[in-house]
């Protein structure tokens, strides 16, 4: 198809069911697929995507981590939630040596990558139990986000920033500023919509 979201939403389809088979036949078949999509990055980073989610369930970390590398060289040219997998992946092994600051340095390469602010980062970030300094970092970058669109006058601006609001909520939770976290959500009840507003409310 030249439409791209059929092209996205009939890999996806078919990579799902590719990676239901029994590793490493499942590693082989969605290998298969990358070379049948060319040079299509995002085909192929959901490939991988599915190829790392495999790997996982048959508990082969070091193959995730392999594959969550390859998926990250494509930099921008990977499919948006691909990239970020490959981020959650690559957090979740520092974070087990205890990389702290690796963590923290993995989180701002997800943010290179994307437009947005991923929904769900914070409340993931908050269960590692970083140092108060790591998660102050994330939160500092996560809110210059927010001044970078406001600045450049983006038409996603309000999205932007109530999607990032509560991610700040959840990661000044974390970091034990509570106090902080309510003038927060504060915040987001005079900026929000109707969604974002029920949102502030319920992180309050």
């Amino acid at each position: 198809s030249s439409n791209e979201n059929v092209r996205i939403s009939a890999a996806t389809s078919l990579c799902d069911k590719m990676k239901k088979l029994e590793f490493p036949e499942s590693d082989n078949k969605l290998r298969e697929l990358m070379l049948r999509f060319g040079d299509d990055k995002k085909l192929q980073s959901i490939a991988l995507m599915k190829l790392s989610d495999a790997a996982i369930s048959a508990q082969k970390m070091c193959v995730a981590e392999k594959v969550a590398d390859e998926i990250l060289s494509f930099g921008t040219n990977a499919y948006p939630a691909a990239n970020l997998s490959a981020g959650y992946i690559k957090m979740e092994n520092a974070y087990s040596r205890r990389d702290y600051a690796g963590v923290e340095k993995i989180v701002f390469s997800i943010f290179r990558n994307r437009s947005d602010i991923p929904l769900g980062i914070g409340a993931k970030i908050s269960k590692m139990r970083l140092p108060s300094e790591n998660i102050i970092a994330i939160i500092d970058a996560i809110r210059s986000r927010v001044a970078q669109a406001a600045l450049a006058g983006s038409p996603q601006f309000q999205t932007i920033a109530e999607n990032a609001g509560i991610e700040v909520v959840a990661l000044l939770c974390a970091a034990g500023r509570i106090e902080e976290s309510l003038s927060e959500c504060r915040v987001l009840t005079s900026l929000s919509g109707s969604v974002g507003y029920k949102n502030a409310i319920l992180a309050a």
